[in-house]
């Protein structure tokens, strides 16, 4: 979960927690608030109009080569962007979902807003049905434990 452009260490940690899973730098923006839902997320959950209203988003302007945006403005960037199952370099099993907003799940968001979180509960438990087979679970395991030996060394640096 990230935020709107006040909350940069926040977006920040979102952004490097994508680049170590994805290999990739994707670049913050603050779009409109008011976006299309792009399917899958469009469903199971019907979302009335097929679009949510943030209350104060922020975002990233690409999904990336293997993302998909799971709500964009159409012109700056989106909100939400998604990776499935297979789509993660350093995390193939894997699935992640990143939202540049907490408030769409408060309890006095918007109805489409509530679909909208439903919905990516139903992608993420669809992308990570499948257990990975144990030589898949070892190596995923030695994969987290060196980006995190990385980030610790990284933090020292910068110290």
């Amino acid at each position: 979960m990230g935020e709107n452009s006040g909350f940069t260490t926040r977006n920040n940690s979102v952004l490097q927690l994508i680049a170590d899973a994805t290999g990739e730098t994707l670049s913050f923006v603050s779009p409109d608030d008011h976006q299309q839902v792009i399917a899958p997320f469009t469903g199971p959950n019907s979302i009335a109009d097929g679009f949510v209203d943030y209350s104060a988003s922020g975002g990233v302007s690409s999904p990336g080569a293997a993302g998909q945006f799971i709500t964009t403005d159409g012109s700056i960037g989106g909100t939400g962007v998604a990776w499935g199952a297979g789509d993660l370099v350093n995390a193939p099993a894997g699935a992640l979902t990143a939202i540049f907003d907490v408030n769409f799940m408060q309890t006095g968001a918007e109805a489409d807003s509530q679909t909208l979180l439903r919905n990516l509960i139903s992608f993420v438990q669809t992308e990570t049905t499948a257990t990975p087979e144990p030589a898949s679970m070892m190596m995923i395991g030695v994969a987290l434990a060196g980006l995190a030996a990385a980030r610790r060394r990284r933090n020292t640096k910068a110290d």
